[in-house]
This record gives structure tokens, sequence and C-alpha cells, in this order.
């Protein structure tokens, strides 16, 4: 079986930065000023699967075995499409395992994050008990988010979802990242 690496050889070509795959170009602004390299998985969609949806970012940390699948939306998130970004999982998700398989790689040694991150709460004024539920909540229908992908694996079962704001992606992934997120 192959490891990660074969697939950070297959997508060099996607190599991008955190920053940039970040950008809104609706309003002119990244979400993040990270340089940290990351792969443009809308650019790879694009090339490979032209009628699917995809999340903006893959991030693969081979050290831990991990691979972050990043969607970012500067937008509130009572203005978030809860259907897009539920297409965007089903599609990019679905897109990620042929990745995978076809470059024989064993899903199941890996652990994978899908995070849609959104824009911090301008002066939003949040309950404390609001605030701690938050921090457990998964938005936008993704909760029960399962889709079958043949006889295979159930991939869902190990995606762990997270729905954030850039704030809270900024502080939980200092280690991984090199600079903060921030609007």
């Amino acid at each position: 079986m192959a490891d990660l690496t074969k697939i950070k050889q297959e997508l060099k070509d996607y190599t991008d930065t955190l920053k940039n795959i970040s950008y809104d170009k609706n309003n002119d602004k990244y979400m993040c000023n990270s340089e940290i390299e990351v792969f443009n998985f809308d650019s790879y969609k694009e090339k490979t699967y032209k009628n699917k949806k995809s999340f903006d970012g893959l991030y693969l940390n081979l050290n831990d075995n991990e691979v972050y699948c990043l969607e970012f939306k500067n937008q509130k998130t009572c203005d978030i499409n809860s259907k897009d970004i539920q297409g965007k999982y089903e599609d990019g998700i679905e897109i990620l395992v042929n990745l995978l398989r076809s470059n024989n790689i064993n899903i199941k040694k890996y652990k994978f994050y899908f995070f849609v991150i959104f824009r911090d709460r301008d002066n939003e004024k949040i309950s404390l008990y609001r605030q701690r539920s938050l921090k457990n909540e998964i938005l936008f229908g993704l909760e029960g988010e399962r889709i079958e992908l043949g006889e295979t694996i159930d991939i869902h079962k190990q995606i762990i979802i997270k729905t954030h704001s850039v704030g809270w992606f900024s502080k939980k992934f200092k280690k991984i990242l090199s600079n903060t997120c921030s609007l």
C-alpha cells in the first residue's frame, strides 16, 4: 500500500497557500494570512470532475497521518447555504476517496477532518451557554452526513466534521499553521 506522499506528488500542480485558498473574491478579502502549503482542491476538481462541487483546500499532515479538507466561507453562519456545504462535502469526499483509491492508499490508516471555517461573529452578543454549545455543534446539516461509496469502507465513519469561526480555527491549529488566520 502507498502512503500520502503519493497523493502529494499527484497534486503537486495544485500546490497553493492557505492564504490563497481562503480568498473571498466577492469581498476581496483573505480569511487567513498563512503561507502554509496546501492543495487547491477546487482547481484539482475543475481539471478532473467538472460537474462536481468540492471543498477549497486539502492539507496533508504526513507526520500524524491526518487529512484536512477545508472550506472557507466569509459569511455569517445564518447566510451560509447549507445545501451548498452539503454538496461540497459529499462531492469533495467522493473525489478524495477516488483519488486515494486510484493511488492504492489504505484509507483506514488516516484520520480525516472536514472543516467549514466561517467569518468570526462581528460584535454579536452570544450568551455563555450558546458559546459553549457552538463549540460542539456541527452546522449546515452535516451532522448526519453519510453517503454510500460502494462496497468498500465507509470513510464517513472516520471523518471528524468541525464547523467553526476563523478565530477558533486559528487558535486550534497554531501548531500546524505558521501564521494566524483572521479577517
